[in-house]
């Protein structure tokens, strides 16, 4: 039921917005902040599934429980991936790049084979070296940014440094820890040249939620009552309107209240549906808190 829309949200209206202004020189660099990381992955996945510019590379990276070593193999396969189009394992993209690539190949061979740690900055020289080799413009997504300053030493001032100096690429980062994105944003990262533009997904109104999925059912007939019943009960949770509306555009009838019913069976009921697994994880995550040891 996972479908991508063509329909947006607002925070993936300014995020295709300030892309599209980097591929034209202006470079305006993102901070997506809420206090769930699911819907903050709903909005990255909605802007890479239906606006990703192909004139673009890149990179993607989830700093949540991940090490140095993994984050650089993610990089690389990232950065090799997307250049030459091809979905497949790190050591086949390094056979693939190493005519084309060379600098960029064995740099990432290079610091594979090394005992020492890796350190943000290597990974962040990585990403110039591909620039420098490839003349291409990147965009650097990290989901969950606050993370990496539990696992490198010196991650703000590299990162500010990489930011401030490689003007080709635009970072796009997010955290569901407000408190921590908001500090630092405001103070290691709060920069003159290239600061970060900060979407608050908890400013996301239930007006908001009703135009979207308004629009989202605009193929089928139905009534304005019936959007305020899905709205009023899913609130301003992204991640519920990525799911419930396939179920109602497969399943709405004249017979409206027939179809309210029918539609949150089939979502709440079916033992594969997003709901229903959300829910099981819920009760078992209760259940141990609470076992009676």
């Amino acid at each position: 039921m996972d479908q991508i829309t063509s329909v947006q949200w607002e925070p993936t209206k300014l995020i295709n917005k300030r892309i599209k202004s980097f591929l034209d020189d202006y470079r305006q660099n993102v901070a997506l902040i809420g206090d769930d990381k699911e819907q903050i992955s709903c909005i990255i996945n909605d802007h890479i599934h239906t606006s990703k510019s192909k004139e673009l590379i890149y990179i993607y990276i989830d700093a949540s429980y991940i090490g140095e070593n993994e984050l650089l193999k993610n990089i690389a396969c990232s950065l090799l991936a997307e250049y030459f189009h091809c979905e497949d394992n790190l050591d086949n993209l390094i056979s693939i790049a190493q005519e084309t690539l060379p600098v960029t190949v064995n740099f990432i061979k290079e610091n594979l084979k090394t005992k020492n740690s890796i350190t943000f900055l290597k990974l962040l020289e990585l990403i110039n070296k591909f620039i420098n080799e490839s003349s291409r413009k990147c965009v650097l997504i990290i989901e969950e940014f606050t993370e990496l300053k539990k696992i490198f030493r010196n991650f703000h001032n590299d990162f500010s440094q990489f930011i401030i100096f490689q003007k080709k690429c635009m970072i796009l980062v997010t955290s569901s820890d407000m408190n921590s994105a908001h500090k630092i944003l405001s103070s290691e990262l709060n920069l003159l040249f290239g600061n970060f533009e900060k979407i608050y997904l908890d400013e996301i109104t239930l007006l908001d939620t009703y135009r979207y999925l308004k629009e989202y059912l605009e193929s089928i007939k139905v009534s304005p009552m019936f959007i305020s019943f899905f709205v009023d009960i899913l609130g301003t949770n992204i991640s519920y309107y990525r799911i419930l509306p396939e179920y109602i555009k497969r399943l709405h009838t004249e017979d409206e209240s027939a179809s309210v019913i029918t539609i949150l069976k089939q979502a709440m009921l079916e033992r594969e549906s997003y709901f229903f697994q959300r829910f099981i994880h819920r009760i078992d995550s209760l259940k141990n808190k609470f076992k009676d040891y």
